[in-house]
């Protein structure tokens, strides 16, 4: 299906260099409750909320990785923006769309310090819902693991199940391709 193969996921996305640069921002930025999934002129009766930090301002997030993004992928993006976000426990993101645009892209890398074997256990998936199909396709999500998609697929994060002791972080790019 056309669709799913858009979904591109790649593992290991950054070196551990790179990475460990990431984790002591996150370690050190301020988080802010209130961001949702869900845009404010959404009638939803319920919208959860929970943290993010803007990452807009830092270099190593809009400049640095959205370059190897860019790489990976064969595409030139102009940066829309990125930020960070933090689902804990009962804090599952809503299904939404990002942008309705066929040009614009979504880019999340997932940061957490659980290893594969766990992931199994522990929940935060990524999940994709297509109209025509009779179920999800969901991700499972595995620290530097980067998946990129169209901005327009209704998604949504989910926290880690309730034993896990660790919050679910992931970053997002919101991306517009720059045709060439």
């Amino acid at each position: 299906m056309e669709k799913i193969e858009n979904i591109q996921v790649v593992d290991d996305f950054l070196e551990s260099k790179e990475l460990q640069e990431v984790f002591t921002v996150l370690n050190t930025i301020k988080w802010d409750y209130g961001h949702t999934s869900i845009t404010n002129n959404d009638n939803r009766k319920f919208k959860t909320k929970f943290w993010a930090s803007p990452l807009d301002a830092h270099p190593l997030f809009s400049k640095h990785i959205l370059g190897i993004i860019e790489k990976h992928f064969f595409k030139k993006f102009e940066l829309k923006r990125v930020y960070a976000n933090c689902n804990a426990y009962g804090y599952d993101g809503e299904y939404h769309q990002d942008d309705t645009s066929d040009d614009t892209y979504t880019f999340c890398l997932y940061t957490n310090t659980l290893n594969k074997e766990e992931m199994e256990f522990v929940g935060g998936n990524v999940y994709f819902k297509f109209p025509e199909l009779k179920h999800q396709i969901c991700f499972e999500p595995w620290n530097n693991r980067g998946i990129l998609f169209p901005s327009k697929y209704v998604h949504k994060g989910v926290s880690f199940k309730r034993h896990v002791q660790e919050v679910r972080i992931s970053i997002a790019w919101k991306l517009k391709e720059i045709k060439t």
